[in-house]
This record gives C-alpha cells, sequence and structure tokens, in this order.
C-alpha cells in the first residue's frame, strides 16, 4: 500500500514553510500544490526552496502577472519523470514514479471571474476584451491540461478553478445581489468531459439541500458569500485503485487568504505498485546429477567447459581452471 497525500494551497506560499515541511514529513509521499506565490521570481520561492531542502519544489511563473503562478513541491521520495510547463504562467505538470509506477499531477489557476464569461461556442480573434481575454487563455490552459492527462492512466490536477458547476457551489449575499453566472458552457465541466474525469469532492459529497454550501473553499464579505472554486479533479483508474481516498478542507483563516486549504488523501493498492518480479534460482543437486547416465555427464561436463571458456573471453579474467575442473568432476562423479 502506499499512502500519498495531495494538499493545495491558494495564497503566497513563502509564509507558510513550517506547515508544508510539517505535511512532507507526516508523509513520504506527500505532494503540496500551490498557486498564486506573489512577485517570486522566475525561479519561484526560493526562500521556500531552501528551507524545504532535499525536497523538490518546480514552479511556473510569468512576468506579466505576478498572480498567474502555479507550484508543485514534491517529496524527495518522488523520482520525477518529466516536468510541463503552460506559457501563461497557470498550469503546471509533472509525471512522478516510485516503483516503477507513475501518475500525472496537475496543479492549475485559472483567470478570475470564469462564471462571469462561460465558455463561448467559438472565438473571434477580431474583438478583444478582459472578458475575450480571460476567456481564451482558461480554453487554453484547459486544452493543454487534456493533452497532458490523455497519455496517463493515473492522473490528478488541483487548483483554483475559479469557477463553479452548478448553482449551489456559490452563495450570494442576498437574492437581490447580482448572480455573478454567466451564460454558455463551463469550462470545467466541458474538461472533465473531454479527460472523463471525476469531481472528487461531489462524488463523496453529493449536494444536501439542509446544507447547501458545504464544499466551498472561497469567502468574501466576512463569509457571508461564497463559492467552490477549488477542485481535485482525478482519472476513474486513479480513484478505482486507490483502497481509501478522502478529501478534506481546512480551516478559512481571513488574515491569510479567502481560500481555504483542501488535502486529498489516496491509498493505493497493489494494482498501481507492480508486484516485484521474484528472484528466479536454478540450481544443480548433485543427487539429480548423479543420475544421469555416462554419456549424459559426459555432455553436460562439456557444456560447463565451454561456458567457462566463453566467460573468460567475455570478462577478461581467467580463472584457475584446474580448480574448476576438479569441482566439475566432484559434481558429475
Amino acid at each position: 500500500m502506499m499512502d500519498i497525500t495531495i494538499s493545495l494551497k491558494t495564497y503566497e506560499v513563502q509564509y507558510f514553510a513550517k506547515e508544508f515541511e510539517v505535511l512532507l514529513n507526516q508523509n513520504e509521499l506527500a505532494i503540496i500544490l500551490i498557486q498564486d506565490m506573489g512577485n517570486v521570481g522566475p525561479d519561484g520561492p526560493q526562500e521556500l526552496r531552501q528551507a524545504l531542502t532535499p525536497h523538490t519544489i518546480i514552479t511556473n511563473t510569468t512576468p506579466t502577472n505576478k498572480a498567474r503562478s502555479t507550484g508543485i513541491v514534491l517529496h524527495k521520495n518522488w523520482e520525477i519523470v518529466k516536468e510541463q510547463k503552460h506559457e501563461s504562467g497557470g498550469l503546471i505538470g509533472v509525471e512522478v514514479q516510485i516503483a516503477n509506477a507513475s501518475m500525472f499531477v496537475m496543479c492549475a489557476y485559472l483567470p478570475t471571474a470564469l462564471d462571469a464569461y462561460g465558455m463561448p461556442e467559438s472565438f473571434d480573434s477580431t474583438k478583444e476584451s478582459k472578458t475575450t481575454m480571460a476567456q481564451e487563455e482558461a480554453y487554453a490552459i484547459y486544452s493543454t491540461a487534456s493533452e497532458w492527462a490523455k497519455p496517463h492512466k493515473y492522473w490528478i490536477l488541483g487548483g483554483d478553478l475559479n469557477e463553479t458547476i452548478e448553482y449551489y457551489d456559490r452563495k450570494k449575499l442576498s437574492e437581490d445581489t447580482y448572480s455573478y453566472h454567466g451564460s454558455g458552457t463551463k469550462f470545467i465541466t466541458n474538461f472533465i468531459k473531454e479527460v472523463q474525469g471525476i469531481d472528487l469532492w461531489r462524488t463523496f459529497h453529493p449536494y444536501n439541500e439542509n446544507y447547501p454550501d458545504l464544499g466551498h473553499t472561497c469567502f468574501h464579505n466576512k463569509g457571508r458569500s461564497s463559492a467552490r472554486l477549488d477542485y481535485f479533479l482525478i482519472s476513474p483508474e486513479l480513484l478505482q485503485c486507490s483502497v481509501k481516498t478522502q478529501m478534506l478542507l481546512g480551516e478559512w483563516y481571513p488574515s491569510a487568504s479567502d481560500h481555504v486549504r483542501l488535502n486529498c488523501k489516496v491509498r493505493l493498492s497493489s494494482a498501481f505498485t507492480p508486484p516485484t518480479t521474484p528472484r528466479r534460482i536454478v540450481a544443480i543437486h548433485k543427487p539429480n546429477v548423479s543420475m544421469l547416465p555416462p554419456e549424459g555427464k559426459t555432455l553436460l561436463r562439456a557444456t560447463i567447459n565451454h561456458q567457462l571458456q566463453q566467460l573468460e573471453k567475455e570478462t577478461g579474467i581467467s580463472k584457475d581452471r584446474q580448480s574448476v575442473d576438479r569441482r566439475c568432476k566432484s559434481a558429475l562423479d
């Protein structure tokens, strides 16, 4: 069994090195997804990188938007096979491996207010506005994530996707408040359908009218308005081979962020970790050899001598042939 904890953070991470360190120490296969890292430069948060050594941090940033940044912290036990980064800074992916089994992990940070725009049926390059720019960036990020995910049987995407799925995923201040729901297809639902992904929270926590805002991850107006904007989306195969899966929401700390921390815990069965191939041991037992007829012993002795000669040629190492011959004769007598 392998216990993997994947944690999702959406706020300036340089202040939370200690918290990350605790998580990495508690789980030998921990993965932390981070977004909106602030002004950290092209190489990511150096202080955090130094504090978490020997663990690995990979980041994706853009100089044109300090908020549009993503990163993945990997426990030192993970072997990195391949890193991929989207040019917007809003998507980063890494294929990780352990015990010859691999998983593709993605961290995404989508443009804000996607609920107000919706996904258009087509894009018009002649019309450029704040709305179309956000739509085009969202489409580009999801298209890339789909392209990255499809070759992998086991994948997971976590992040601040800045979009709700259903009407009950958003709580308004009042009935008269602007709904913030646009028309058109949702980017997130289109992506889930395209990659046949699973919305992990809603799978374990179906809508309950008695607790309509259960699962909301982003809060405003002192908690009087909220929305479910942060997600873990997972491949059916990864969920299927997990014998125990949990998704937990952390406490909301208004002084730190308007988002809560998300934790995904999967306990992967042996289906994910290929079984160790037993070493094949071939032995010749003296009692069996002694039952060979004389011609069989002669053939076996000739075969052994031929193999020894081949070994000497390949390795350039000459053994004490008289000693070997004596042991061979003893075994065949």
